[in-house]
């Protein structure tokens, strides 16, 4: 059986996870962190660079690339995309309740040009982000519809060009995996939902599409349906578990997809109970 192969330790994250970017690196600079904060009116800034092979960054030290140049000890972004197309990195908060509301910052760069890229708009799955405001030219605000349970694909485009991130955003409840799991590497699974409430999670190697009024539907199984978590508290403040495991150097999991589900306990008075998205993760 999947379930006595794998071994499942759930903990949960105290704070909400640190967005992040995979930015290009050059041959000369590789980019160590980047700052996002989305309170007050929001930032997006690069925290730190390492200059490779150089113990110090020198003005005089010449080094520079197509897309960073150096300048008194500082990594100068001067323009990584050859044209004025938009590009998001990251969605602060990335997630909130399916009801919508939620204000976020969208990060990024070439959102404004100036005013050139005017007007900005922005959806999730196809429905549009509201009262979307300018900040910068790598900032900009907005608030998130009303969705579906699960990740959705930020498409924001200005007069320039389009933009995307798939599943920048998380309407919660809602449970996500890593989209490929290697054989003795780890898979990782995220459960968002209320805190105060609780949550079981199953897997199946197989799917479904079975209704269950006024729950939902089932999306994996029936049948085998494996117990991974039972009567899981989603913690405050922000109601993430993060759960891992460790695949074993088993050839025969190779090409086997493994489908999860949770069930949702958002509150007990009044009673609702939710049968959230389905999350796949390919074993190889």
């Amino acid at each position: 059986m999947i379930g006595s192969r794998l071994g499942w330790a759930a903990l949960a994250v105290a704070s909400a996870p640190l967005a992040q970017a995979q930015l290009a690196s050059s041959a000369g600079f590789r980019l160590e962190t980047l700052a996002l904060d989305g309170g007050g009116a929001g930032t997006c800034s690069i925290g730190f660079a390492a200059i490779l092979d150089q113990p110090a960054l020198e003005p005089s030290s010449g080094l520079a690339s197509p897309g960073f140049g150096a300048q008194l000890g500082s990594l100068t972004l001067t323009d990584p995309l050859a044209t004025d197309q938009p590009a998001v990195f990251a969605v602060e908060p990335p997630f909130g309740p399916k009801s919508g509301g939620t204000v976020v910052t969208l990060c990024g760069i070439h959102l404004d040009r100036g005013g050139l890229a005017a007007p900005v708009v922005a959806s999730l799955d196809g429905s549009p982000l509201a009262g979307l405001v300018v900040l910068s030219d790598s900032t900009v605000t907005a608030t998130v519809p009303a969705g579906a349970n699960g990740p959705a694909d930020l498409l924001l485009s200005t007069s320039l060009g389009t933009a995307s991130l798939g599943g920048g955003f998380v309407h919660t409840p809602a449970v996500t995996s890593s989209p490929v799991a290697y054989r003795t590497g780890e898979i990782e699974l995220a459960n968002y939902g209320a805190p105060g409430g609780f949550f079981d999670m199953y897997a199946s190697p197989f799917v479904t599409n079975l209704p269950l009024p006024p729950y939902g539907n089932l999306l994996i199984g029936p049948a085998p349906l494996i117990p991974l978590i039972f009567i899981q508290p989603y913690p405050a403040p922000d109601g993430i578990v993060v759960t891992r495991a460790t695949i074993p150097d088993d050839p025969g999991l190779s090409g086997l997809f493994l489908h999860f589900q949770s069930i949702a306990v958002q509150s007990l008075a009044p009673l609702d109970v939710q049968l959230v998205n389905r999350a796949s993760t390919l074993l190889q």
